[in-house]
């Protein structure tokens, strides 16, 4: 799927087990409008592996190497880059001059650069600054532990309207608990590429799953509300 064909379905694969996330990918990685996301529990166990993989098994896929990158932006971007990503991920938190190497190393290479604003202390002005610095994507992000809270993506509508009004030209994302009932209000409010993990990933069927998903892009866009 190609960058710009909006709505996207970013299935991310949020478990350590490489086994897991591999035959879930063979499930999904067959469907129009999918991304496939190497989650950073996953990251965090088998490092680039995965991305390799997913790689070698599906070299059309749009691949995310959501690593979060906090500081050495250029080096650890680059390692992502060379395993196969089509995406890398800087965290809201880090400085300028991270998120520079991160744009600079991914635009050099021909890949794309987002940020993961849910670690922001102030996630617009965290937005306009990578904006300014030539982020490619906004990723709203509500983690697990938010989550627990009660807290979920489409708690913030007002927020993604504001994030999606920064720039046209720079999509935004939204991740955090997100169900397949909940896809219009979030594609309405402006979200480009819904990001789902255990909805898709802890299913019974992962590929059904992540059908009903896209059926309710497809729907919604029918309606005008995408």
């Amino acid at each position: 799927m190609s960058w710009g064909e909006w709505p996207i379905l970013q299935i991310a694969l949020d478990t350590p087990s490489m086994e897991k996330a591999l035959r879930i990918a063979e499930e999904v990685a067959g469907l129009e409008r999918v991304w496939l996301e190497v989650g950073t529990p996953l990251v965090m166990s088998e490092g680039m592996n995965p991305v390799r993989r997913l790689r070698r098994l599906f070299p059309e896929a749009f691949i995310v190497a959501d690593i979060k990158i906090i500081d050495a932006g250029r080096l650890e971007s680059s390692i992502a880059i060379e395993a196969g990503a089509s995406l890398v991920t800087v965290a809201g938190s880090a400085g300028s001059e991270t998120i520079s190497e991160v744009v600079e190393a991914c635009h050099g290479s021909g890949v794309r650069a987002a940020i993961d604003l849910g670690d922001a202390y102030n996630p617009m002005e965290a937005a306009e600054r990578a904006i300014d610095l030539g982020i490619d994507m906004l990723v709203h992000h509500v983690g697990y532990d938010k989550q627990a809270r009660g807290i979920r993506a489409v708690s913030d509508l007002d927020l993604i309207r504001k994030l999606s009004r920064i720039a046209s030209e720079v999509p935004v994302a939204a991740a955090g608990g997100i169900r397949v009932e909940e896809v219009s209000s979030l594609l309405k409010a402006g979200v480009k590429v819904v990001i789902v993990g255990r909805s898709i990933t802890e299913a019974a069927d992962p590929s059904q799953a992540a059908r009903r998903f896209l059926e309710a892009m497809e729907s919604c866009a029918e309606e005008g509300g995408f």
